[in-house]
């Protein structure tokens, strides 16, 4: 019976990859709903310059529109900083999860070459204790 001796590193090795696998999708799922907020931030501000636009307000309102106006800036600002930084860590882990896949392959490799010897060993022993069956049978016929 084969019994790969790196099997612990093995399995421990593909329990990183598959949580690099799931950090990176969870970091791809940030990145998503901070670019869908920034979507909306930017909708609102255009609604709110449209409405500075093409409304008559007192300059108070207006004042207000664009005081609200900057504070969508800023947060559209923010978001965009939140991205880069969202893509950096992205970067980060997706390079981690090339590393780890690339140690998890190696073992899986390892794992095959070593079954391969293994049962090219199996098959010689085999083939050794059929002669010996066979000589032992043509022995006793003779």
């Amino acid at each position: 019976m084969f019994k790969f001796k790196y099997q612990s590193i093995e399995d421990i090795k593909k329990i990183f990859e598959e949580k690099a696998k799931k950090e990176l999708s969870l970091t791809e799922k940030k990145i998503d709903q901070a670019n869908d907020d920034k979507i909306k931030l930017l909708q609102e501000k255009d609604d709110v310059s449209s409405n500075i636009i093409n409304g008559t307000y007192k300059s108070s309102v207006l004042r207000n529109y664009q005081l609200y106006k900057d504070y969508l800036s800023s947060m559209i600002v923010r978001k965009e900083e939140e991205l880069q930084e969202l893509e950096n860590i992205k970067e980060e882990q997706r390079k981690l999860l090339l590393q780890n896949s690339k140690e998890h392959k190696i073992f899986t490799s390892l794992r095959e070459t070593h079954l391969s010897e293994f049962n090219i060993e199996e098959n010689r022993k085999e083939l050794k204790q059929t002669d010996e069956y066979a000589t032992i049978k043509f022995t006793r016929t003779t």
